[in-house]
């Protein structure tokens, strides 16, 4: 006789030889394939018993790519970029997701000096910046703050994109993409920072969403091809930026790779579909925002501290 136990305490008494789950008594109820089941469902059905296998787990890891400071006049210049990236994995009653968030942090710190005396670095160090490159990241400011109402005293704003919803992928996978753009400034200097944050949340349910829904065209006032599009270039971004990280020693040590079955992130791009929302080049999003790791040193938090712990701090 075996026991077959649930999550809350229940449980299935099962005598082996006897009745139609004799092949397997452990599987769920939506993991048995019906008698007559249609090649689909019996594929769906197979794979959520495989994605429920699979490790749950959250992490979260920091790459700083630049760090810099510079005297202008009088004033000490710093500035960062920073890549912070979260990814987990989840199993529950209801199906399989898998969750990828991205921020990347632009910061610009200024301090009044009254000599070389309080300059913290000697200025012929590499990390003096030229005029050129503090025109550069000036520039970068004025781009990402075009169409914000900035001309009064505000210390921060947020500008939210609409949820992209997308009821059913080419792999039966619902996903929703969302983008926000934070920008914190001190009134009356130059000091500025602007987070940029996209994330896509992917879940695999049991059942696949009635026909209708799956081909509505307008969600929420936003039409399918443009939620489609939207689902493509965060995928096509957030894939360069796994990539990234993966190639940092300190963090490919301690990675936890994402289900394949579970995310459509992984997937290879073709050709036709490279396309860059930053940029006219023709390759992934976002690939021109990257840092070259050949040519620039990257600090890297690779403990794997969780994405509680990383937020508790940045509140802090």
């Amino acid at each position: 006789m075996k026991y077959a136990f649930t999550p809350n305490g229940d449980f299935k008494i099962h005598i082996p030889g006897r009745g139609d789950q004799d092949a397997d008594p452990f599987l769920r109820d939506d993991e048995v394939v019906p008698p007559g089941a249609s090649e689909g469902e019996r594929k769906r059905k197979m794979e959520l018993r495989r994605l429920r296998t699979v490790e749950n787990f959250l992490q979260s890891f920091s790459v700083t790519y630049r760090d810099d400071c510079t005297v202008e006049d009088n004033t000490l210049i710093s500035i960062s970029q920073n890549l912070h990236l979260t990814t987990s994995q989840a199993v529950d009653e209801d199906g399989v997701g898998a969750c990828c968030t991205l921020k990347r942090t632009f910061k610009l710190v200024t301090r009044k000096i009254k000599g070389p005396e309080e300059v913290p670095f000697p200025l012929s160090v590499p990390s003096e910046w030229s005029p050129e490159e503090l025109f550069e990241a000036r520039k970068f400011i004025r781009l990402r703050l075009d169409g914000i109402d900035i001309s009064k005293p505000w210390s921060t704003i947020r500008v939210s994109e609409p949820k992209y919803i997308i009821f059913c992928d080419d792999r039966g996978l619902m996903a929703v993409v969302v983008r926000t753009l934070d920008v914190a400034r001190r009134v009356g200097s130059e000091d500025i920072t602007i987070q940029e944050t996209v994330s896509i949340v992917e879940e695999f349910f049991p059942k696949p969403l009635a026909q209708e829904e799956s081909a509505e065209d307008v969600v929420h006032g936003i039409g399918k091809a443009e939620r489609e599009k939207a689902l493509k270039m965060a995928r096509q971004e957030l894939q360069g930026v796994l990539e990234i990280f993966l190639k940092v020693p300190a963090l490919a040590a301690v990675w936890k790779e994402l289900d394949r079955g579970g995310t459509g992130i992984l997937e290879a791009v073709v050709e036709e579909d490279l396309e860059c929302q930053y940029c006219d080049e023709r390759h992934r999003n976002g690939d021109c925002r990257l840092p070259n790791l050949e040519e620039m040193e990257i600090n890297s938090d690779g403990d794997g501290e969780s994405a509680e712990d990383k937020d508790s701090e940045e509140g802090e």
